[in-house]
């Protein structure tokens, strides 16, 4: 894995490993030039997306001279680090994303009519993603994220360019949320770079809003440091009064986590007194960095860290009330788009292990004929080797016996019942099928199948969540989506896995 942090004054670039015990390894950090301007000042010409991943006619801008600049990023990092067979996460500044708030959303048309007001901008320019549902007690509170699709499709166009793999686009504040791995906790965040700043705040009972701050740009806070004090206790007490207001109990004054290059803004006395002593890495990450650098790379780091699973650590601290999902604002087509390329890759790479394993085999192969074709067998061995050949086919039939026998049980009264009770308000079944028989080596990834049937899609990612949380289950996934022409109601095929049964 690799994940890069696309910073107006830099590139991180960052590759890791997650081994089998959910320790993280990162194995490479290092910063390269800037990318910004070629991810933000190109023109507006290119194509509408299609449905298809990666259709040639989808993604790619009018003028490929225009990506060339963004292209060179993925080829630079090449000769950074060794990029064969790696998927690539991309994080963004929260000031590029054109709506970050929190809300009581009840359907889809809501929140695309607040995207649209906010914004300006039709449904089919945005891309956006709900990471964040909480529900302490009240009407539950959705975070959304919502960004341009031009940027994140320059993005998809450089790396097909490079051949690279795009798994993922998130904001910058929800990988450093994430890998501070304390969800029960406060963050607030101020991103400040030379023409740019941005707080973005979290709560564990509110979710996250975010606050453009011109006022608080390296550009502006070096001009005068009496002006940039009085400046910055100003920002500082709207923030508070605002989140006071979004999340309705907060605690007063919270420390700032400052993300800037700029090391003497830290000095200005309003920030310093309001900065959040650093933090370091979560105890599953391994890093040959020292702590005092830690804070600096958890953004980078933070995007492995959507490969973790809701038992893992990662979410030790997380209250009931929180559910959480990816922040990645691809599409659902691209995302597996991006997965069936990288699928691709390993299958090339383990194809060609494969071949030159069979190689040596087949050398061994030989130099054993050769060997045994001069060995005689006595033929009491022989009458011993006959005798032992019809023993196995009888003992493989019992075998298999007992194992069909210990597959019959399907629990179809306890899987149903978990079913029903988990199911949300407002979705309702139109089938579902409990029972795995005859599917061979995946049948317990594929234990039950519903079709859930709904008026508002985003019901169907609640129940996925509220499944996902069941020991009983594993794997639960989405399949497919659609909607009937007859009655205007969402579909849902969702498949569920077989888990901790008893």
């Amino acid at each position: 894995m690799i994940s890069l942090y696309l910073r107006p004054d830099k590139t991180q670039v960052v590759k890791g490993q997650l081994k089998k015990d959910k320790t993280l390894f990162i194995t490479a950090a290092t910063e390269i030039q800037s990318y910004w301007a070629a991810l933000t000042e190109q023109t507006n010409n290119y194509r509408k997306q299609t449905d298809e991943f990666y259709d040639e006619e989808s993604l790619l801008m009018e003028d490929e001279e225009e990506n060339l600049a963004l292209s060179d990023l993925f080829y630079e990092i090449k000769s950074v680090v060794s990029t064969t067979y790696e998927e690539f996460h991309i994080i963004l500044p929260d000031s590029l994303f054109c709506m970050i708030n929190c809300a009581e959303f009840l359907t889809e048309e809501e929140f695309m009519h607040s995207v649209r007001a906010k914004t300006n901008k039709a449904d089919e320019d945005v891309y956006y993603s709900f990471p964040l549902l909480t529900a302490p007690g009240g009407q539950p509170r959705k975070t959304f994220f919502a960004i341009e699709r031009k940027f994140v499709n320059r993005l998809i166009a450089a790396a097909k360019e490079e051949n690279i793999t795009v798994s993922s686009i998130e904001p910058a504040s929800m990988a450093f949320i994430r890998s501070c791995a304390s969800w029960q906790e406060e963050h607030f965040l101020l991103e400040i770079f030379e023409d740019q700043a941005t707080m973005v705040s979290y709560s564990p009972i509110g979710g996250i809003f975010s606050m453009n701050v011109p006022s608080l740009t390296a550009k502006q806070l070096n001009l005068d440091v009496e002006a940039a004090n009085r400046e910055i206790q100003s920002m500082f007490a709207i923030h508070d009064y605002t989140a006071e207001k979004i999340f309705s109990s907060m605690n007063v004054n919270v420390p700032f986590v400052i993300l800037t290059e700029d090391k003497k803004i830290l000095e200005i006395h309003s920030l310093k007194e309001r900065s959040v002593q650093a933090n370091i890495f979560p105890s599953f990450v391994n890093a040959d960095i020292d702590s005092k650098d830690h804070q600096e790379w958890m953004v980078p780091i933070g995007a492995f860290l959507q490969n973790y699973e809701i038992e893992d650590e990662l979410y030790a601290t997380l209250p009931p009330f929180l559910q959480i999902s990816s922040a990645n604002v691809l599409p659902q087509n691209i995302q597996m788009g991006a997965k069936f390329q990288q699928w691709k890759k390993l299958a090339k790479k383990y194809s060609k292990l494969a071949i030159a394993f069979l190689s040596v085999l087949t050398v061994l192969d030989i130099a054993g004929i050769l060997y045994f074709s001069s060995v005689t067998i006595s033929p009491k061995l022989q009458a011993d080797y006959d005798a032992a050949q019809k023993d196995i086919k009888d003992i493989d039939a019992e075998i298999k016996t007992l194992a069909a026998a210990k597959k019959e049980h399907e629990y179809p009264i306890e899987a149903f019942t978990q079913i029903v009770k988990d199911k949300p308000n407002n979705c309702g079944f139109s089938s579902i099928m409990i029972g795995s028989s005859g599917q061979g080596k995946s049948a317990d990834e594929k234990w039950i199948r519903l079709n859930a049937v709904s008026s508002d899609p985003l019901i169907f990612q609640d129940y996925v969540a509220a499944l996902s949380n069941d020991d009983i289950f594993a794997g639960v996934g989405i399949t497919k989506m659609n909607t009937e022409a007859s009655s205007g109601f969402k579909t849902a095929e969702i498949s569920i896995g077989k888990g901790k049964v008893q």
